[in-house]
């Protein structure tokens, strides 16, 4: 079974964070998937699997570099924590987290 991504801005597309003024372009695309039934629904012999590789997970994330701040070894912003499509998005994540 094969899953098709397709991730919220394109390499060379604008991102707005909390943390500048100005857009800053996508120069890398990082996305991490995670999607797994576990092991025996998380039990072996009926007894709960402290590790939490062998449990049900389920994850999406995606983290962009920027070429105003780097790429390989700049800053790494996640959508909708640190990256968003908008100004407007982005001024909110400031307001609530009372950065000025």
């Amino acid at each position: 079974m094969s899953t098709t991504i397709t991730t919220k801005v394109s390499c060379g597309d604008k991102i707005w964070t909390p943390f500048h003024k100005d857009p800053l372009t996508v120069g890398q695309i990082r996305v991490c998937l995670t999607n797994s039934k576990g092991i025996n629904n998380g039990y072996v012999e009926r007894v709960p699997i402290a590790f939490d590789n062998y449990k049900p997970q389920q994850d999406y994330f995606e983290e962009y570099m920027c070429e105003e701040t780097g790429i390989g070894s700049g800053s790494i912003f996640r959508f909708g924590e640190s990256a968003f499509l908008t100004q407007v998005e982005a001024q909110q994540e400031m307001a609530r987290r009372k950065i000025s």
